[in-house]
């Protein structure tokens, strides 16, 4: 993390002397959008996968992560696994919309 910390401090400098260059924002460009769409693929195989949680126990994912957080709710495997794919989901979530801007 370090290393990469200190290339784009070293970019950062550059574009401030220099001016931005087409080459490496074309590149940066393309880097965030593999990985934005990288994000996107695995957001979509949590959601399919949380559905069917969702269908078996008749309730939202967001309804149950509440209640397993909160004690309400056993935790036997299934419960587990679903309670991990929720808080796998929003920290994908979460770092995407960083990756975005937003």
């Amino acid at each position: 993390m370090v290393q990469t910390l200190v290339q784009i401090q070293k970019l950062e400098k550059y574009i401030q002397n220099y001016g931005e260059d087409k080459i490496i924002s074309m590149t940066l460009f393309k880097l965030f959008d593999y990985k934005i769409q990288t994000y996107n693929k695995h957001i979509r195989e949590l959601t399919l996968s949380m559905k069917e949680y969702e269908e078996k126990h008749h309730m939202s994912s967001n309804d149950f992560y509440q209640a397993f957080k909160a004690g309400r709710i056993g935790d036997a495997i299934d419960f587990v696994d679903w309670a991990s794919m929720y808080q796998m989901l929003n920290r994908i979530i979460e770092r995407k919309r960083l990756l975005e801007g937003k």
